[in-house]
């Protein structure tokens, strides 16, 4: 049996991220070959693993892979392929690393080469924030608040602005520093004061609030912000890394007088299945993601706070967890990768 190498970024223990080298074994009648192009980092979801924050599934967590946005190109297809071609570039989930294979049932989605990959790589970030507002109900014509402006934050507030709703963003960082989008109101959270919600919501508050944030004081303010009968849809995990908060976080004044819906960012479905059977899943959600961004309706630019050869993971996660300044998502170049 012959094998190709791999170089692969894992975490053994929280702070101890290591590059390895691993043996792929070639490709079976049912799998194909694909060598990474770039990555993008999702800030949240990996500093919580580098971090060492408490998982959010129950067992031991190291060691681990760590990222989960991927463009690659196609070197080798089994005999059974037939949906995809060599040379194909492909939008997958696989981790932080340089040639991997796949099974023909794994996620794939063919990627235009009329999109940047750099940009291409951004599209689930984007797409956490297009099922968010799904999961809201989102309407043209809704008052919609996001909490918090991390990467998850900013894009959902792109993709509810394309969706023409009068969206806000709530953050602790000054809104001088934000990267201001035409038809976004941003507010600093601590300059932010109560009679302006009129104004912003014609007297009604939010309809919908999408906190991206995990801290309880952040959800003190979704319950304030959301009107009676409005939603809360948790795109954060409320309390992750916390500590038990001085407040009720279902104080019936706000969950029971107030009658809101709290609503998690659950499952979406990765079948390829027609849209009869599922209108929103994975595929066709990324498909408009990818539609959105070669068309110039979402810009990645905006997201992109650096292009970095895939070597320094570790120093954009030291600059990440230490940052004094907004970063957004960074791209890992493999493109000079000689494995």
């Amino acid at each position: 049996m012959s094998f190709i190498e791999t170089e692969i970024f894992k975490l053994k223990n929280a702070f101890d991220l290591v590059l390895e080298k691993e043996a792929v074994e070639t490709i079976c009648p049912e799998e194909y070959l694909c060598k990474t192009i770039v990555t993008a980092i999702s800030p949240g979801t990996e500093m919580a693993a580098y971090a060492g924050v408490e998982p959010l599934r129950p067992g031991n967590i190291y060691p681990r892979v760590v990222g989960y946005c991927n463009i690659a190109e196609v070197i080798k297809i089994g005999e059974n392929i037939s949906d995809i071609n060599i040379g194909d570039w492909l939008l997958t989930f696989q981790s932080h690393r340089s040639v991997f294979k796949q099974n023909i049932k794994d996620f794939k989605l063919i990627v235009s080469k009329n999109i940047k990959p750099e940009h291409a790589v951004t599209a689930y970030l984007f797409h956490l924030g297009l099922h968010a507002a799904q999961t809201g109900e989102v309407r043209a014509g809704h008052y919609v608040a996001i909490i918090g402006m991390g990467t998850l934050g900013f894009t959902t507030s792109l993709i509810c602005n394309l969706s023409n709703v009068n969206t806000t963003v709530f953050s602790n960082i000054p809104s001088s520093t934000f990267k201001k989008q035409d038809g976004i109101n941003y507010f600093s959270k601590k300059d932010f004061q109560r009679e302006e919600l009129g104004i912003l919501t014609n007297n009604t508050g939010f309809d919908i609030i999408i906190n991206t944030s995990n801290k309880w004081d952040d959800w003190k303010l979704a319950l304030e912000l959301c009107r009676k009968g409005g939603t809360i849809v948790n795109l954060g995990f409320p309390g992750r890394g916390e500590k038990l908060p001085d407040f009720n976080p279902l104080d019936p004044k706000y969950v029971y007088f107030k009658n809101i819906q709290i609503k998690p960012l659950g499952h979406i479905s990765e079948s390829d299945v027609p849209p009869f059977e599922y209108r929103f899943n994975m595929k066709r959600n990324l498909e408009y993601i990818l539609y959105s961004i070669q068309k110039g309706k979402l810009s990645p630019d905006m997201i992109i706070s650096e292009i970095v050869p895939y070597t320094e993971l570790k120093e954009q996660y030291i600059k990440y967890l230490n940052k004094t300044q907004t970063i957004f998502t960074t791209i890992l170049d493999w493109r000079d990768n000689t494995l």
